[in-house]
């Protein structure tokens, strides 16, 4: 086997909440997922080191990982009420002097349902993304240090991300 970019994400809690396009529950976390969370991560120092840059931009233009997941089993689907993003809304009326929350004015007004399922990990926390490399793409250091990942699907799906290179031959090698 030769070497691979091995990434992998515990969670937290064992949850995860991502939904794919069509509102459908998603498993296992694609690796946009991920991509996008190296980049939350890592966006203060991103503008700073253009060898991060780089390297991002690399690991974006490889094919897609291999990613080993855990089993999972569906949650229980529940329903909250979340903002409409309409606050601008509720300004211009009271800017217009319609403070007493009547109409427009009222935020409560301005919320929708929204459904939540969720996915329960089993036995496991960890999903594992390995990238074959090649001798065109070697990740840089750079790449192998980023800390941390901030969450793998909505806010309050934590993660703890580890990166490194291996290969058949290392006795590194993960062995799960």
């Amino acid at each position: 086997m030769a070497d691979a970019l091995y990434i992998s994400a515990t969670f937290l809690n064992p949850q995860f909440h991502g939904r794919a396009a069509g509102g459908d529950a998603e498993w296992p976390p694609l690796p946009l997922r991920l991509f996008q969370d190296l980049i939350a991560g890592s966006a203060d120092e991103i503008a700073e080191t253009s060898d991060l840059t780089e390297a991002l931009t690399r690991l974006e233009q490889q094919p897609p990982p291999a990613i080993v997941d855990p089993r999972v089993r569906k949650g229980a689907s529940y329903r909250l009420s979340v903002p409409n993003n309409a606050m601008d809304v509720v300004a211009r009326s009271w800017s217009r002097g319609n403070c007493f929350g009547n109409g427009d004015a009222r935020p409560v007004t301005h919320k929708t349902m929204k459904t939540v399922s969720l996915q329960c990990l089993l036995e496991d926390e960890t999903v594992r993304y390995l990238w074959p490399l090649d001798s065109q793409y070697r990740p840089e250091d750079r790449l192998l240090r980023l800390r941390p990942l901030p969450a793998l699907g909505w806010g309050i799906d934590l993660v703890v991300g580890n990166a490194l290179v291996i290969s058949q031959e290392s006795p590194d090698a993960p062995s799960d």
